[in-house]
């Protein structure tokens, strides 16, 4: 194993040297060049055999006697012997025979093949184009203004309560509330590239599609396949009031229906979207939770906060989901 730690100049020497001595794998830790060496020892050139010894060598063999071998005297001369005749070249072919006898063995071939499919093959069917809408908003939420005295946080919960639900996907868990019996509001974090997720509410447990999505403002709707037995309403962030009571509901770290309380801070505009400002608590597995006025209305989406203070908690505006008349779309 060899460890380069010096500076951009001696990584790429290291780099250089690895790969010439078969480097099997290069590790990087933070800003230092680490060079790890995997493979076996390099190879060792193999010298080329040498030649053996002049003593080893086979020496050529000459035979010594070089001159011309007489007949004896009894021995008659043998006659000499014609030469064999060699057979005659057979002619060659024409260019002419040559193509046809080619075209004879084409001929041939063509016949042994199968005949060709003229069925006319089915042609892939068309993938059906996707039911999301990208706007991530809804028709279905009510709005309605505040209109009565406050309620107790208790009370509060047992009116809003039964519209949070936990949910759960394949990478963690979150919240969404319903706002009508059947189209739930959430953030396009919890249920990230999934198209279904499961809502959960004590033991009930059903799936949920979702209908309406933009991930650039973190807006996300659902539909639940069966009926929801509670629903609420959403407050116009226009009659807000800056200083009002307010309550969230959610799931943090997969506490189902946990309840905190606080204050709407302020409003802002963040990235494009309304938002309001909390100083009720929220932490993670809040998102996609709500944020209720003291009558029991939505406010907003509990979306996230700033870990550097305190009490900087954040809810996307609930009206945000609203779809105008003008962006109606049959889904």
């Amino acid at each position: 194993m060899s460890d380069y730690r010096n500076g951009l100049g001696k990584g790429v020497a290291s780099v250089l040297f690895a790969t010439l001595l078969g480097t099997a794998g290069v590790a990087y830790a933070d800003t230092t060049l680490t060079i790890v060496i995997t493979g076996g020892n390099p190879a060792t050139p193999t010298p080329a055999a040498a030649a053996p010894p002049a003593a080893e060598q086979q020496a050529a063999v000459i035979p010594d006697d070089t001159k011309a071998i007489e007949p004896k005297k009894d021995e008659k001369p043998q006659p000499d012997k014609k030469p064999e005749k060699k057979p005659e070249d057979k002619p060659k072919p024409k260019k002419d025979d040559q193509q046809n006898a080619m075209n004879a063995l084409l001929n041939n071939l063509a016949k042994q093949q199968p005949a060709p499919d003229t069925k006319e093959k089915a042609k892939p069917k068309a993938q059906p184009a996707s039911a999301v809408d990208l706007t991530g908003k809804t028709d279905a939420l009510r709005l309605e203004t505040r209109d009565g005295a406050d309620l107790r946080a208790d009370e509060v919960f047992e009116k809003a309560g039964g519209a949070v639900y936990k949910v759960k996907t394949e990478r963690g868990l979150g919240s969404a509330v319903a706002i009508s019996d059947s189209e739930l509001l959430t953030n396009c974090h919890v249920v990230g590239d999934f198209d279904e997720v499961k809502i959960v509410r004590a033991k009930d447990e059903q799936t949920a599609k979702v209908v309406s999505k933009n991930a650039d403002a973190d807006r996300c709707v659902l539909r639940a396949a069966a009926k929801l037995p509670k629903w609420v309403t959403v407050r116009p962030y226009e009659d807000i009031k800056v200083g009002e009571r307010a309550v969230t509901i959610g799931t943090p770290q997969g506490l189902e229906l946990t309840v905190a309380e606080g204050i709407v801070s302020s409003k802002r505009v963040f990235n494009q979207s309304r938002v309001i400002q909390t100083s009720a608590p929220i932490s993670q597995g809040s998102s996609g939770g709500g944020l209720f006025d003291a009558r029991g209305h939505l406010l907003g989406i509990t979306t996230f906060y700033f870990k550097a203070g305190q009490n900087l908690n954040f809810a996307l505006a609930a009206e945000e989901f609203a779809q105008e008349r003008d962006e109606t779309v049959s889904r």
